[in-house]
């Protein structure tokens, strides 16, 4: 079904249009067209749309990276995270590489999208029950429009995080945030003459994102044997992406002044964790379900390049279903004294479909030295007593009694 409010963006700009070479009668005509999508996105800049509404699930994914750098690896079982970490201070690292698929409809084409980041992260404990740690990394979120302009737009940049959490034993909950800034890159071609238009070439722009996250994550173990431990978990996530102003350069006469605009959003996720372990090896499984709150839309507020005192119309994405189920499989292990964990998380439903991949690696700092051995400390000398008898005996013993005197001697016999 159409969108009457990319219809109405293309009235809006319809004055401008007309001055730009576009006969309005072909345009009207391309309203009930084959064609019709292919025009409108490339007259109105979807592209530009599709790329901030990716950056709301890239950042309940940039959450779900923190909270997943202060679990316990080896083992799983000891019951509070902070037991099963072998120092105080631990350095670690983090590749994650996600691709996004996005359904378009008539109005505006799919979407695919690449993204992957590099973190590096430092924690130390805080007592014996919490932790504070901080990351920092390169990101990276590259957009395709499969449409007609062949728009791509990528953006690259560099991000910092903090956490904490408190880990009594049988719950946890951990507090992250991050923030994000992309530098942005975009080209599309456009081409009209197929509407009766004379506009062809290559516009280039840079949408430069800035992309803010928190998140408090809270789970409850119930052990299920020496083995096994199932973990039922409730997260709160809060996304707020912003794009800054940028005009397009290139030589078409169509170019678009992009007035900004952003998204932001609440997600609610609760789901469960279970994890074993096999002699060396710790798997994982995660399933769950998330819900969207906020705008279904992102909007943006652009114009032409020459035409800014005309009405300002809205560039639109396709809608967003809220819901989502999550799935996730890891295993990890110890190599040597490195921690190690790779997995694979997805979040699922009719519209979107997420894949990530990611390795994790943990090394421990600061951990204290055992004892040397020792000898075993000799025996301490007893003092000694000397009996009257002449032998020498432990001072705590008694000596033997004397003996006996001998009897006297029996009188002699009287002579008669």
């Amino acid at each position: 079904m159409r969108n009457p409010i990319n219809r109405r963006v293309a009235l809006l700009a319809g004055a401008s249009l007309g001055a730009l070479g576009v006969a309005l009668p072909a345009l009207a005509q391309a309203f009930d067209a084959a064609a019709y999508p292919l025009a409108l996105d490339q007259l109105s800049g979807q592209g530009y749309a599709a790329y901030v509404e990716s950056y709301n699930s890239l950042g309940f994914h940039y959450n779900a990276i923190l909270d997943r750098a202060t679990d316990c690896e080896i083992p799983p079982l000891a019951g509070l995270a902070l037991e099963c970490r072998t120092s105080p201070i631990h350095l670690w690292g983090q590749i994650d590489y996600q691709w996004r698929k996005k359904d378009g409809d008539l109005e505006v084409a799919n979407s695919h999208a690449g993204r992957w980041s590099a973190l590096l992260g430092f924690d130390v404990n805080v007592g014996s029950l919490a932790m504070l740690g901080l990351s920092v990394g390169k990101v990276d979120n590259d957009v395709d429009l499969r449409d007609s302009s062949t728009s791509s737009i990528k953006g690259d940049g560099w991000q910092l995080g903090a956490y904490g959490v408190f880990d009594p034993g049988r719950f946890y909950i951990k507090a992250l945030t991050t923030y994000s800034s992309y530098d942005g890159d975009a080209r599309r071609i456009i081409d009209l003459t197929p509407f009766g238009g004379t506009i062809f070439g290559e516009v280039t722009g840079d949408p430069d994102v800035r992309l803010w996250t928190f998140g408090l994550h809270g789970g409850y173990r119930i052990p299920m044997g020496p083995t096994s431990v199932i973990t039922p978990f409730l997260i709160y996530d809060y996304t707020n992406a912003r794009l800054r102003d940028f005009r397009e350069g290139g030589a078409t006469g169509a170019e678009l002044i992009v007035n900004g605009g952003g998204a932001k959003h609440s997600w609610l996720t609760g789901g469960v964790k279970w994890a074993g372990q096999f002699g060396g090896i710790v798997p994982e499984a995660k399933l769950g379900y998330r819900h969207m709150f906020g705008d279904r839309r992102t909007s943006l507020s652009a114009n032409f390049v020459g035409f800014e005192e005309d009405p300002d119309f809205d560039i639109l994405s396709t809608t967003q279903k809220a819901g989502a189920v999550i799935a996730g499989l890891a295993a990890g292990g110890k190599i040597g004294m490195v921690d190690m964990r790779i997995g694979y998380e997805g979040a699922y439903n009719n519209d979107v479909t997420e894949h990530s991949a990611f390795l994790k690696l943990i090394v421990p700092l600061g951990g204290s030295a055992p004892e040397p051995l020792l000898p075993p400390p000799p025996p301490a000398t007893q003092a000694t007593q000397t009996c009257p008898d002449g032998t020498a005996i432990a001072a705590t013993e008694m000596c033997p009694a004397p003996p006996p005197p001998p009897p006297p001697a029996a009188p002699a016999p009287e002579r008669g």
